[in-house]
């Protein structure tokens, strides 16, 4: 049973990357934007990430201010089953991370957003 439940924790982390890379290379836009009309809270971050790479630093901020802790965070989700720390220290870097989000998500909302 633990196998089983491995295999599809693994293979949910692998669907997820797959789609996040389809969104990158295929342009796709934010469905959730498209749905409801409301950026979500990663929106930018694909714009940003591509200004980042392209060394326009200021232009990556503008897009999403929390593209590289997003990144980050990203990718430790995908990884912490790997690097050696406690359940607790785990789970604070995830919960403190997606707070961090979504506090920013908020501001952005309130201060910058333009329907």
């Amino acid at each position: 049973m633990k196998n089983r439940k491995e295999t599809l924790k693994h293979l949910s982390k692998l669907l997820i990357t797959a789609i996040a890379i389809a969104f990158l290379i295929f342009h796709i836009r934010c469905p959730i934007r498209w749905i409801f009309s409301v950026p979500c809270p990663t929106c930018g971050i694909s714009r940003s990430f591509s200004e980042l790479i392209s060394g326009n630093f200021s232009r990556s901020l503008y897009y999403h201010p929390l593209t590289i802790p997003a990144i980050a965070l990203f990718i430790f989700a995908l990884t912490k089953d790997y690097i050696k720390l406690s359940k607790k220290t785990e789970d604070i870097i995830l919960i403190s991370g997606s707070v961090v989000l979504f506090g920013v998500y908020i501001i952005r909302l309130l201060f910058f957003y333009i329907p």
